[in-house]
C-alpha cells in the first residue's frame, strides 16, 4: 500500500511541475503580448483591462484543469491537498513570472518580486480552495457565499487601511 501511495504523490509532484510550466508560459505569452503588441488597454465600453482579462482567464482555467487532473488521479484527495496542490502550482509559476517580470524594472526588483510573490500567492491560495471546494462537494451556493464574503472582507480591510494599494 505504501508503494502505491508513493507512486501517487509521484505522479502529483510531475502533474505540479507539467502545469506549473504551462501557467508560465501563459502568463509569460500574455505579459508579452501586452508589452510588445498595440493591443487595447481596456475593453470597450468598460472598466475592464484587457491584460488582466486574459491573464485572470488564463489562470483561472489552467487551474482548474489542474485540479481536475489532480483529482482524476487521486479521488479520495482531500479539500486541503487539492488546494495546496493547485496553490503550490501557481506558486512555482508565479515565481519563474515574477523574475521575468521584474527585469522590466528600474529599480526595487527585489521588493517588487517579494510583494508580488506574497499577494499573488495569498490570492492564488484563495482561488485553489474555492476550484477545490467547487470540484469535490459540486455546491456552487456555498461557493458564490465564500467569494461574497471574501470580497466584504476584502473591500473592508482596504477601507481600514487605505494605504494598502492595488496596482
Amino acid at each position: 500500500m505504501d508503494d502505491v501511495r508513493r507512486k501517487m504523490w509521484a505522479g502529483q509532484v510531475n502533474n505540479v511541475l507539467i502545469f506549473s510550466l504551462l501557467l508560465f508560459s501563459a502568463m509569460t505569452a500574455t505579459f508579452y503580448a501586452d508589452l510588445f503588441f498595440v493591443l487595447p488597454e481596456y475593453i470597450p465600453n468598460t472598466p475592464i483591462k484587457l491584460y488582466g482579462l486574459i491573464f485572470t482567464g488564463s489562470t483561472l482555467l489552467i487551474l482548474t484543469y489542474t485540479e481536475k487532473a489532480f483529482l482524476k488521479v487521486n479521488r479520495d484527495i482531500t479539500i486541503l491537498n487539492l488546494t495546496l496542490l493547485g496553490a503550490i502550482t501557481c506558486f512555482i509559476s508565479e515565481m519563474q513570472f515574477q523574475l521575468v517580470r521584474v527585469q522590466t524594472f528600474d529599480s526595487d526588483r527585489l521588493f517588487l518580486y517579494v510583494r508580488s510573490l506574497f499577494a499573488n500567492g495569498i490570492i492564488y491560495s484563495i482561488i485553489a480552495f474555492l476550484i477545490a471546494f467547487q470540484l469535490k462537494t459540486k455546491r456552487s451556493g456555498l461557493v458564490t457565499l465564500f467569494v461574497v464574503v471574501i470580497f466584504i472582507l476584502f473591500k473592508t480591510v482596504l477601507y481600514f487601511f487605505p494605504a494598502i494599494s492595488i496596482r
